[in-house]
C-alpha cells in the first residue's frame, strides 16, 4: 500500500486489488496492468495526463473520500501543487507495482528507477538549455535597447551633423 497526503495535511492511501484494477478501468479506461503487459512508457504516459490521473485518483481513493465527507472538487483543489500531484502519481504507479508478483515487481522497479533517472536527466539538461537560451535572449535584448553600448565599433559610427549655432557666419553666408 502507497500514501501520498494533499495540501491539507490528509493522507491517502493507494491500495491497488483487483477490485480496484477493474473499478479505475471501467471509470476512466485505463488499464493499470499495462504498466506490467504492456508498454510502460505508454502507461506512465497516460497517468501523466492531470485529469487522466485525477480520475484514477478519483477511483483509487472513493470510500476514503466518503468515509472523509471529501467531495470530489475539495479533494481536486487540495491537490494544487505538482510536487503533490507527482507524488500522487507515484503512488499510484508504485502501488500498482506492489500488486504484482516478487519477480515481476524487481523488475519493474529497476525500469522505473532507469526512467527516473533519464527523467532527472532530461530535466537537468532542459533547464540548462533554457538559462542558455535566457541568457542569449537577454544578449539580443541588450543590443537591441543599447546599440551603441553593445557594438565594438561604436566609434566608429559616422559624425553627426550638428547644426551652426545662430548668429554664427559660415563660409557661404558672407
Amino acid at each position: 500500500m502507497q500514501t501520498f497526503k494533499d495540501s491539507k495535511g490528509r493522507a491517502w492511501e493507494i491500495d491497488v486489488t483487483l477490485g480496484s484494477l477493474s473499478l479505475v478501468k471501467s471509470r476512466t479506461g485505463l488499464d493499470l496492468k499495462h504498466i506490467v503487459t504492456g508498454d510502460l512508457r505508454t502507461s506512465l504516459g497516460e497517468m501523466a495526463d492531470p485529469e487522466k490521473l485525477f480520475d484514477v485518483l478519483l477511483a483509487l481513493t472513493e470510500k476514503q473520500r466518503q468515509d472523509q465527507n471529501v467531495s470530489p472538487e475539495d479533494f481536486g483543489a487540495a491537490l494544487n501543487d505538482a510536487d503533490l500531484v507527482e507524488s500522487a502519481m507515484e503512488a499510484v504507479i508504485n502501488g500498482t507495482v506492489d500488486f504484482f508478483p516478487p519477480r515481476t515487481r524487481a523488475a519493474l522497479q529497476s525500469a522505473l528507477g532507469t526512467i527516473k533517472k533519464v527523467g532527472t536527466e532530461i530535466r537537468a539538461r532542459a533547464i540548462e538549455k533554457a538559462d542558455q537560451a535566457v541568457k542569449t535572449l537577454e544578449a539580443k535584448a541588450a543590443e537591441v535597447l543599447n546599440p551603441s553600448t553593445s557594438k565594438p565599433n561604436a566609434g566608429s559610427s559616422p559624425e553627426s551633423s550638428v547644426s551652426t549655432p545662430a548668429g554664427t557666419a559660415t563660409a557661404s553666408s558672407t
